[in-house]
C-alpha cells in the first residue's frame, strides 16, 4: 500500500489548502484492510460511502523524526462526509502515541476534533539531531486536544499540556 498511499499524499495536499505544510509521511507501510459495505456515486459526485478501515502494523517514517513510527495500529469509519478514527496506537522508540480523531464534512467544511496522548518518548532518541548544534535530551509526555474547521485555520484551537524530565541541552555555548 505504500506506493499507492503516497500517490494519495501528494494528491491530497494539492487538494486540500489546510494539509499544504502539514508534515505528512514521506514512507508507509502496514497491513490494509478495507470493507467497503456501500459505495454509488452519480454522474457528478459520489452519492453514498461506508466504509471500515482497520490499519494493523503499521510503520510511517516523518522527516522530522529520527526514528519510524511503528506498531501503527487503527480502526476508521468513513461515510460519504465524515471520518472517524476512534483509536489509533503507535509506538516511537520506546514511547508511545494514542490518538483519537473525526472530520465533520470532510469535503466541504472539514470540521474536526482530535487528541494525542504521548507517553515516555525520548527526545534524544526520536528527534532527528544530526544537523542540530545543540541536541536536545529528555522523556516527553503528556496530551493535547485540537479542533476547528480545516479551511479556516483561524478557527482552530487547542488545549495541551506536555512535560519534559531530565531535559537537557548538550553542546549549548552560553
Amino acid at each position: 500500500i505504500g506506493a499507492m498511499l503516497g500517490g494519495t499524499i501528494s494528491k491530497l495536499k494539492t487538494k486540500l489548502s489546510s494539509l499544504k505544510t502539514a508534515p505528512l509521511p514521506e514512507l508507509l507501510k502496514g497491513e490494509l484492510d478495507v470493507t467497503v459495505k456501500e459505495l454509488s456515486a452519480g454522474p457528478k459526485d459520489l452519492t453514498s460511502l461506508a466504509a471500515d478501515i482497520v490499519l494493523k502494523d503499521g510503520e510511517a517514517k516523518f522527516k522530522e523524526f529520527g526514528l519510524p513510527l511503528k506498531e501503527i495500529n487503527a480502526k476508521l469509519r468513513l461515510t460519504e462526509k465524515d471520518f472517524t478514527m476512534d483509536a489509533a496506537q503507535a509506538s516511537i522508540g520506546k514511547g508511545q502515541l494514542v490518538a483519537k480523531a473525526a472530520v465533520t464534512d470532510y469535503l466541504v467544511s472539514q470540521n474536526f476534533t482530535s487528541s494525542l496522548k504521548v507517553n515516555g518518548i525520548d527526545l534524544a532518541e526520536v528527534l532527528d539531531q544530526r544537523q542540530a548544534s545543540v541536541k536536545v535530551e529528555g522523556e516527553a509526555s503528556g496530551s493535547l486536544k485540537i479542533q476547528g474547521q480545516g479551511s479556516d485555520v483561524n478557527s482552530i484551537t487547542g488545549d495541551g499540556n506536555f512535560e519534559i524530565k531530565d531535559s537537557k541541552l548538550k553542546n549549548l555555548n552560553v
